[in-house]
């Protein structure tokens, strides 16, 4: 990917993706770079996400690490306060009550 170290992140669909469906996949593999990142001390400045399509070819997504890392931080600080939530017998209705406040 032109000379720079890349988490490039292999994905297969029956239908092309907008880019706006997939954030997820996004912060997925800015995750793995920053995790790559603690475990080697050597930075990952791209995430690449090659969508091989059924008889349609592919699709293939650039996007930069960093603009996604504080997301998925967010989510999983958000997935662990869930977890907390249940392990103290709150039912979904007054999890979702609590996050809106």
């Amino acid at each position: 990917m032109g000379g720079e170290l890349a988490v490039i992140d292999f994905k297969t669909s029956s239908k092309p993706k907008k880019e706006q469906w997939i954030d997820n996949y996004f912060m997925q593999s800015s995750a793995y770079a920053q995790m790559f990142e603690e475990l080697t001390e050597i930075t990952v400045n791209k995430i690449v996400i090659a969508v091989a399509l059924e008889n349609l070819g592919t699709q293939v997504f650039i996007k930069r690490p960093a603009d996604y890392i504080q997301q998925f931080i967010d989510l999983r600080k958000t997935y662990d306060i869930i977890k907390l939530i249940r392990e103290i017998s709150m039912d979904d209705a007054q999890i979702k009550l609590l996050l809106k406040n």
